[in-house]
């Protein structure tokens, strides 16, 4: 049992890094607006809940994500206390950034708030206007355009080595930590934060400060996601529960893209 453990800790991790390989990649080329709505959207989420399932079972994953809104709404903060400090250098604002995490996950998990659905999911729809609102009309931040990146090898195999490293963990955390913690590691900005060093150590803090304004409504595919695992996962399985979830949160995020993303500065 524990060899099978294991093996599906490490497969999920392998997938991950290939996951988080394609959205850095894909992101930069395409500008900020793109790659912040690429970040934002699920990811590491979708091996990580599914990996939880097949090791604990299907009603494990599904109430991971209870917690998971009220989760997503402690990355929106997570990204603008990043952005009001990524002036001041990386380390600075993504260390304030980190302890904030840390701080607010500690206190949800031991508050208990987060094991209530519908107080999680205000919490994920307050936090995205304030956020969104002190990004576009207080801030004022304007997307920046694509700009060309030489790929090496050591920036590729550090990208998913980031990504599968965040998936292993919130299936063996998870495991351990039961379906609460699951689901607030299973949140836990790995992807956003990579794409945070990455993006202020390539283009300067202008640019990691547009992208992320775009990953808070990307954030929002995330929402979607783990709405739709708890009522795909137990009629339809993992697989096909999986299939519909990710199908129809990549479809809101097209809309998301069309009709709000290219409307704001």
């Amino acid at each position: 049992m524990a060899d099978e453990f294991y093996f599906k800790v490490g497969v999920s991790g392998l997938l991950g890094g290939l996951w988080i390989i394609l959205t850095t990649v894909f992101g930069e080329k395409l500008g900020s607006k793109v790659g912040g709505l690429v970040t934002g959207l699920p990811s590491t989420a979708i091996f990580g809940l599914a990996f939880l399932g097949l090791t604990n079972g299907v009603n494990f994953a599904v109430a991971s994500t209870t917690i998971m809104p009220a989760g997503i709404a402690i990355e929106n903060f997570y990204i603008v206390i990043f952005i009001l400090l990524a002036r001041y250098g990386l380390v600075w604002a993504l260390g304030a950034s980190l302890v904030y995490w840390f701080a607010s996950a500690y206190i949800l998990v031991a508050s208990g708030v987060g094991n209530y659905y519908f107080l999680s999911v205000v919490g994920y729809i307050v936090s995205t206007v304030i956020a969104f609102y002190i990004t576009e009309k207080l801030l004022g931040i304007k997307a920046s355009l694509g700009r060309p990146v030489k790929y090496t090898p050591k920036i590729i195999l550090t990208r998913g080595f980031l990504g599968g490293l965040a998936v292993a963990s919130i299936v063996f955390i998870g495991t351990l930590g039961g379906s609460g913690v699951g689901g607030v590691v299973a949140v836990f900005p790995t992807l956003i934060s990579s794409t945070m060093i990455i993006t202020h150590l390539s283009h300067g803090y202008e640019f990691a400060v547009a992208t992320m304004k775009s990953v808070i409504p990307g954030l929002s595919g995330l929402f979607v996601y783990s709405a739709l695992v708890r009522f795909t996962y137990l009629p339809l399985g993992i697989f096909w529960g999986t299939l519909v979830a990710v199908t129809l949160s990549v479809l809101w995020g097209y809309v998301l893209f069309r009709f709000v993303v290219l409307k704001t500065k």
